[in-house]
């Protein structure tokens, strides 16, 4: 799996990098510094980027043999001219094998596009959607989808492509090729209508929950559920399926619990005489002090004040298995 971040500055480099699933040709078509960069994930079967032009391009030719594409643009991506027509609505691009091309973008341009080998994506659609993908064969230039689907498309594939420039470099949650394809044509399935169902054996659940939870950690519980699904690399739709059937609780109510836990053990454990409540809170992103204090007592019966003043109980006796003075004795 290869996957990075980058950017250029010369229209043949960025049509370069695509020339084996593109033959394309790329004109720049008003005046200003051309710069475009581009977010990329690649296993053998599938590739899926996201790509941005400062300035306004034309893009014509062809997809590669034994292909499929699929495209979600943004706003500004769907502003351009699509086959010489304004953007149809609530729609998807779509293309197969030799497909043809031609797309005037203006400046700003963005779009998330997938590429998937046609025989891995009919066999990969078919376990998904109990179903052959039909619309393969209406040799259209777009396949109507359900409100609201596109930019949940859009986010969901791009919840996969890395954030940094490192090159080469995986997202946080690592998966296999069959599986980042299977994650791909089920988000196209889905937006197409297709009821869809989530696959996850127990130990992906708990393997994406620890990671969660450690990155979230890292960050000081200042990362977003959105900030959380790019960078494990999966769907805010997943991280919710992987929390609700593993825990029976949302991902944003764990964490909320989560961070409230890490604040208490650190009041607890903190000298009262040179710490206070405030340097805690603020630590872990609690900037309204009055609502911390009332839903930290609403959590643990105390307020935080209560927590710092109070020592930890010593006294407690320590329950072990074991023959006295064996190492798992008292």
């Amino acid at each position: 799996m290869r996957c990075g971040k980058v950017s250029h500055s010369d229209i043949e480099a960025h049509r370069a990098m695509f020339a084996a699933v593109w033959d394309v040709h790329h004109e720049q078509i008003t005046a200003g510094r051309l710069e475009t960069w581009v977010r990329y994930k690649a296993s053998p079967d599938t590739v899926v980027y996201e790509e941005s032009y400062a300035t306004a391009v034309r893009v014509s030719g062809a997809l590669s043999d034994g292909l499929v594409c699929f495209a979600a643009p943004s706003d500004s991506g769907k502003a351009g001219r699509w086959w010489g027509k304004d953007y149809p609505g609530e729609m998807m691009p779509f293309g197969r094998d030799q497909a043809e091309v031609d797309l005037a973008c203006r400046n700003g341009y963005r779009n998330t596009i997938a590429l998937i080998d046609e025989a891995v994506f009919r066999d990969t659609y078919q376990r998904c959607a109990g179903r052959e993908p039909e619309f393969l064969a209406s040799g259209g230039n777009f396949i109507p989808l359900r409100p609201g689907r596109l930019k949940t498309l859009r986010c969901e594939i791009n919840a996969a492509l890395p954030t940094s420039g490192d090159s080469g470099q995986q997202p946080a949650a690592p998966c296999s090729d069959d599986e980042f394809t299977a994650s791909v044509v089920e988000s196209v399935a889905r937006a197409i209508g297709e009821e869809v169902e989530i696959r996850m054996s127990q130990s992906q659940k708990r393997r994406l929950l620890e990671q969660a939870r450690e990155i979230a950690i890292q960050s000081n519980f200042r990362i977003s559920i959105y900030g959380l699904c790019r960078t494990l690399g999966v769907s805010k739709r997943s991280l919710e399926y992987a929390f609700q059937s593993y825990l029976q609780i949302s991902p944003a109510r764990y964490f909320r619990m989560l961070r409230f836990n890490h604040c208490f053990k650190r009041l607890l454990a903190a000298d009262p005489a040179r710490h206070s409540v405030k340097e805690f809170a603020l630590e872990l992103g609690f900037t309204d002090l009055g609502r911390f204090a009332g839903l930290y007592r609403k959590f643990f019966g105390e307020y935080p004040s209560q927590t710092l003043k109070r020592r930890p109980n010593k006294s407690a006796p320590k329950i072990s298995i074991g023959r006295p003075g064996s190492e798992r004795s008292c």
